[in-house]
C-alpha cells in the first residue's frame, strides 16, 4: 500500500527543512534491516572497517532494496521534491559509540557542523533520509539541513535521493569519498544505473 503525504506535512517540509514520519516500520522490519547490515560487516574493531562494509548497501543489493521498501520510500521523495526519475546516489549505515569509551566504533558521519550538501561526493542532491533502525521513524531532511545528534547506541540507514544525472564529485569532508574511485570512477562521473539504481522512471503519480 502506497503511504502519501498530507498537505500540512509537506508544507512543513517546504518551510522548516525536514519532517519526521513515526514508526513507518514496525520493530520486526527493523530488525530485518539491521541483521541483512551486520551480516555484512566482518569487524567492529575499527570504524572504517564498518563503515566501509556497511555504504551503498541499499545501492548495490536488489533483494536489500526490497526489504527496506526501496519504491516507497523513493515515492515519498518524489511527494517533497516533485523531483522523477530520482536516483539513490549514496547510502551509509550510521552509528553512535557503544559507550562513551568507544570512540573507535562512532562514525564520522555523526559529526554535524555541515550541511548535507557539503557532506557527499555526490552531487545534485534533493533530499536525504535517515531511517531509525530503533524506533522505525523516517527523518526527511533538505540537503542544506544539518545532521541531527546521534546519541550512544543509536542506529542509522541514511540514503541520499539526488536527480538522474548526479555526478561523482571531490569532498573532504566525505569519509567514503574514495570509494566510487577505488570502483573506476574520477570526479565529473555520471552515477551509473546499476550501482545507483534510477527510480520512478515512467512513474505518473
Amino acid at each position: 500500500m502506497r503511504f502519501t503525504l498530507d498537505r500540512k506535512t509537506l508544507d512543513q517540509f517546504k518551510t522548516t527543512g525536514q519532517i519526521t514520519i513515526e514508526s513507518f516500520f514496525d520493530s520486526d522490519k527493523c530488525l530485518q534491516i539491521s541483521k541483512f547490515i551486520e551480516s555484512k560487516i566482518s569487524s567492529f574493531e575499527f570504524k572504517d572497517t564498518a563503515m566501509k562494509s556497511a555504504h551503498n548497501l541499499v545501492a548495490e543489493n536488489p533483494s536489500f532494496q526490497k526489504t527496506v521498501n526501496l519504491h516507497n520510500l523513493s515515492l515519498l521523495a518524489y511527494e517533497l521534491t516533485q523531483v522523477k526519475p530520482i536516483r539513490v546516489s549514496y547510502d551509509q549505515w550510521l552509528f553512535g559509540g557503544m559507550s562513551t569509551f568507544d570512540e573507535e566504533r562512532k562514525s564520522l558521519f555523526v559529526d554535524s557542523s555541515l550541511p548535507f550538501s557539503e557532506r557527499f561526493s555526490v552531487s545534485q542532491i534533493e533530499t536525504v533520509l535517515l531511517i531509525d533502525l530503533k524506533k522505525g521513524d523516517l527523518h526527511f531532511f533538505k540537503p542544506d539541513q544539518k545532521l541531527m545528534p546521534i546519541a550512544l547506541n543509536d542506529r542509522y540507514l541514511l540514503i541520499v535521493f539526488s536527480r538522474s544525472a548526479s555526478l561523482y564529485q571531490p569532498c573532504a569532508a566525505d569519509p567514503m569519498d574514495s570509494f566510487l574511485k577505488k570502483k573506476g570512477y574520477v570526479y565529473g562521473d555520471r552515477l551509473k544505473d546499476n550501482e545507483h539504481p534510477l527510480l520512478l522512471q515512467g512513474f505518473n503519480g
